[in-house]
């Protein structure tokens, strides 16, 4: 089992791990920890599709929503799945029109409602890092806005700009960190009020 999303609290003081099995059969799922990080249960997001690195955005208490990496060599795309009872029920998982492959996706849910995705925004590599938003649940997404876009036709030199992570500081601002080329972390700083009127 890896681990590659960030964990989250559940009010009674235990935590919401995601976890995924890429070996023999991709896989995603949830373990959940009590408060002494023992394991108490685990609820798997089935899918036959190789979807694996679940990003969790809770929406209340009870709600949660998975975005899912395409683990593939062909084409897909960012893909999706809602929670109830704190993330042990799964429902189907959907996929968007959000294009990519085999790439690490983010997520965050904005003040509005809205969900940001940051995804590698090609079907083929990673050399194109965005940003897109949603708000109507994933439904459908803004025209992505490229964060980092390298169209260098230099195939020898690997230009990567991958593995976002986010999360969202104590006064409200959004912390984007993701590998620069394989040799640096960069990290970015937003708010929602830049993504509302940036990223439509």
């Amino acid at each position: 089992m890896l681990v590659r999303g960030r964990p989250l609290p559940y009010r009674d003081g235990g935590v919401a791990l995601p976890v995924y099995h890429s070996l023999a059969r991709k896989w995603s799922a949830i373990v959940r920890l009590d408060h002494e990080g023992a394991v108490i249960d685990e609820a798997r997001i089935e899918d036959r599709r190789p979807l694996i690195q679940p990003w969790i955005v809770p929406v209340s208490p009870d709600r949660a929503v998975a975005f899912l990496r395409w683990s593939s060599r062909m084409p897909g795309s960012v893909t999706m799945a809602n929670a109830t009872d704190g993330g042990m029920r799964w429902g189907p998982v959907f996929g968007t029109s959000l294009v990519h492959r085999d790439a690490a996706v983010a997520a965050e849910r904005l003040s509005d409602g809205s969900f940001i995705v940051i995804y590698n925004n090609t079907a083929w590599d990673r050399r194109d890092l965005s940003i897109a938003r949603s708000a109507n649940g994933g439904r459908s997404w803004s025209k992505p806005r490229p964060i980092e876009r390298d169209t260098t036709p230099d195939w020898n030199v690997r230009r990567e700009y991958s593995y976002p992570f986010l999360y969202r500081s104590r006064d409200g601002r959004i912390h984007l960190l993701y590998t620069w080329q394989r040799t640096k972390i960069r990290h970015r700083v937003f708010n929602d009020a830049w993504v509302v009127a940036e990223v439509r």
